[in-house]
């Protein structure tokens, strides 16, 4: 063996052929047969569950034609009115029940050519004659063996399988045929039992493959329920294959299995495969049994001649293969030195093939390979490199950050001191949100402490405006701990300050009321801020609004500038701001919670502004 390892790979490619030449009848026969062999049985078997499928398919659609006919004789009012009587009949009523009720029931007979009988056994006979082909008696069935299993099943219904009665339209009234039938017991109330219905409906029409002349002495449909067995007897394939009643039971019994619909067993040399199907209904199976004898006789003759074909096909190949090996192991030798330099680290490979074969084509992908291989250890690098400088950037603000917020405790601490309360406050909420600002864990808070963010920064403002802004928050408890984003309400009461208020609490000395609603609606909870200020124009709305749709859920930063007069650029960012800082919070409420959340915007000029997002009921 190590002699073999040790050789190369053109000498080991002509052993290998030697090898194939030697003994190819044996392998290549085999294998052949077996892959055909195994291949057909799993056809056959495919086809037969379709079949059996299929049959089931045509059983239950006859199991409802006969369901629906007999829920369709029951809720036939006259009818059950007709035979519920606790009184003589009158002749006026067998008049009505002959010129009408009878020929509804009839009709639905017609209606359904392959039902056979429609037939209901009357409990009370006193006051109901017998009246053909419908109306019985129930002492005509009391004495069947499953009279009794059909009263305990009640409205369930029976359906009964190896029934023996006459044809319908048998001029002699005395042809038997095998029927399928079905019995439905009618309470009225649930207690007070009217009668049975009983529907059914000839073996050969309820089974139809079974009865099928094309698959005589081929394949033979069974139907087994409770150990009985149901079957065309003038089919002669358990005769052809020398089987009996017994053993299709107890093979079958044996192989059942829920997870698999067939099985195959071995007959004296023959596979028979067996498919079958539960039918919930009749509380039975539908099997079908196959032979493979045919079939697989055919493919030993097939095995035959490919053995044949195949001694002379290897001998000619391999004398071709032996002059292309040699082409081959070029091609290779090339490729395994240029891969020696890649493990020295030179990835500046050069292979000049440009064959389309298998091997020009791996040369094609290692030179990609190679490419790609550099390529990514550039990017590797570069974003190392960006890596480390975010990190030294956020250590940097980080450090910034915290020296900000501990100067602000100090000097908050000296106004204490002083006596200098006013100022102490202000910084205490300037601190409040610089801490709020700085601690960004997450990009969701609750509204409770987005509340307590916005109290500071109105208090901010108030030292400005003199006490001039009242904020009102109208907020059930139960809502103060739902998640909200984070910093997506502070800008639209900083909005309703700048654009809404600040004429109003600037020139005329007026007081202005801003107010943050809470509440639950159908699609999560809304929050609402709104403002008595000047209020937004038609045209400034459209356009804000106009702003928020064309960001479609993104978060950008426009440039508005551009091409503008430098005396119009106070006037328009003003208003550019405005668009903007909505359309942003919209993207994010749109990025985080999805296209169905977002802003609204309510306005009447100089009378208020109110804006209402809409988020999902979350707490944090």
């Amino acid at each position: 063996m190590k002699k073999i390892r040790d050789m190369n790979l053109g000498k080991k490619l002509i052993l290998a052929y030697i090898c194939v030449i030697a003994v190819p009848i044996i392998i290549i026969s085999f294998y052949i047969f077996k892959e055909f062999e195994d291949n057909t049985i799993k056809e056959l078997t495919i086809q037969n569950e379709y079949i059996v499928s299929t049959e089931k398919a045509n059983i239950n659609s006859n199991i409802s034609v006969i369901e629906r006919t007999t829920q369709l004789v029951l809720a036939n009012k006259n009818f059950i009115n007709f035979v519920n009587t606790t009184r003589e009949v009158t002749k006026e009523e067998f008049v009505e029940y002959s010129l009408n009720t009878y020929l509804d029931i009839l009709q639905l007979q017609y209606n359904n050519p392959e039902i056979n009988r429609i037939k209901f056994y009357v409990n009370e006979s006193r006051y109901i004659p017998e009246i053909w082909p419908i109306i019985y008696h129930e002492e005509n069935i009391k004495e069947e063996r499953w009279f009794d299993k059909v009263i305990d099943n009640g409205d369930k219904g029976l359906w009964i399988l190896d029934q023996k009665q006459l044809k319908y339209n048998n001029v002699n009234y005395n042809q038997l045929q095998d029927v399928v039938s079905f019995y439905k017991v009618l309470n009225l109330p649930y207690d007070n039992r009217i009668g049975i219905s009983e529907v059914n409906m000839s073996l050969q029409d309820f089974f139809v493959r079974m009865f099928n002349e094309a698959d005589k002495g081929k394949r033979q449909f069974f139907v087994i329920k409770d150990n009985s067995v149901i079957t065309n007897e003038d089919n002669n394939f358990l005769e052809n294959e020398d089987l009996d009643f017994q053993f299709i039971i107890n093979t079958f019994n044996e192989n059942l299995s829920d997870e698999k619909k067939s099985f195959i067993i071995n007959n004296k040399g023959v596979e028979l495969i067996f498919s079958y199907e539960y039918i919930n209904a009749i509380d039975g199976y539908i099997l079908n049994v196959n032979s493979t004898e045919e079939i697989l006789s055919n493919i030993v003759a097939k095995r035959n001649a490919i053995v044949g074909i195949t001694v002379v096909l290897i001998g000619i190949l391999s004398l071709i293969t032996y002059l292309i090996t040699s082409l081959i192991l070029n091609d290779l030798k090339l490729i395994t030195e240029e891969l020696k330099k890649m493990k020295e680290g030179d990835f500046n490979i050069n292979l000049p093939m440009k064959n389309k074969d298998e091997v020009g084509e791996l040369a094609y992908h290692f030179r990609q390979l190679f490419s790609k291989i550099n390529q990514l250890v550039s990017e590797i690098i570069n974003k190392e490199l960006v890596a480390k400088e975010s990190e030294l950037r956020a250590l940097q603000s980080q450090i910034d950050s915290h020296f900000l917020y501990n100067s602000l405790e100090n000097i908050k601490m000296m106004a204490e001191i002083e006596g200098m309360y006013k100022i102490s406050d202000s910084l205490t909420s300037l601190g409040d949100m610089f801490r709020y600002n700085i601690k960004w864990e997450s990009q969701f808070s609750t509204l409770d402490k987005e509340l307590e963010y916005i109290d500071n920064y109105v208090a901010l403002l108030n030292v400005r405006f003199n006490n001039r802004i009242n904020l009102i928050k109208e907020i059930p408890e139960d809502l103060l701990n739902i998640q909200v984003l984070k910093m997506s309400i502070q800008p639209l009461v900083e909005n309703s300050i700048k654009h809404g208020l600040k004429e109003k609490i600037s020139n005329n000395l007026e007081k202005g009321n801003i107010i943050i609603r809470a509440f639950k609606q159908s699609e999560g909870v809304a929050i609402e801020v709104e403002d008595d200020g000047v209020g937004i124009s038609p045209y400034e709305l459209h356009r804000i609004q106009d702003k928020i749709k064309k960001m479609d859920g993104s978060i950008e930063k426009v440039d508005i500038e551009k091409h503008l007069k430098d005396e119009e650029k106070e006037n328009i960012d003003k208003k550019a701001s405005n668009g903007i800082a909505f359309a942003n919070i919209n993207g994010r409420m749109q990025m985080f919670y999805g296209k169905e959340y977002g802003i609204n915007i309510f306005t009447e000029l100089s009378k208020f502004t109110k804006v209402r997002i809409i988020i999902p009921f979350k707490d944090l």
